[in-house]
């Protein structure tokens, strides 16, 4: 038996530790949900994890090999939507695409802006319905 509970739904996504290095609380965010054609909706970081699950070991009788290769871990970021609606229409496990507009390289966000729409509006050619 599976038990969903509808009492909070967050948005979650995840950076590379490149992306994640200016990120903040409180910065504003977009996201695009395939689900939701043609619509951005608006967020805020709430919560930036600095931690990640590569450096974990698996207990073994082996030593592990290592590459000298950088880390190629994600770190989750936390978004509280802004629309109350989007939370009554958006399911449980719904992807989408999220930017954080962090207050470094503000004159490079309309791009990043610009993009999101287009990703918006590229929905509805992928879009089942």
């Amino acid at each position: 038996m599976t038990f969903i509970s509808d009492e909070m739904k967050i948005v979650v996504a995840s950076f590379s530790q490149s992306s994640i290095r200016r990120i903040q609380a409180g910065d504003s965010a977009e996201m695009v949900f395939a689900l939701f054609p043609g619509e951005v909706f608006q967020g805020t970081v709430t919560h930036v994890v600095h931690a990640t699950g590569v450096a974990q070991l698996t207990a073994s009788g082996s030593i592990p090999v290592l590459t000298g290769a950088p880390a190629s871990g994600r770190y989750a970021v936390r978004v509280a939507i802004d629309d109350p609606d989007l939370l009554d229409r958006l399911p449980q496990g719904a992807s989408c695409s999220v930017a954080v507009y962090t207050s470094i390289g503000q004159p490079f966000h309309v791009i990043s802006m610009v993009a999101m729409r287009i990703n918006a509006w590229m929905a509805y050619l992928t879009s089942p319905v």
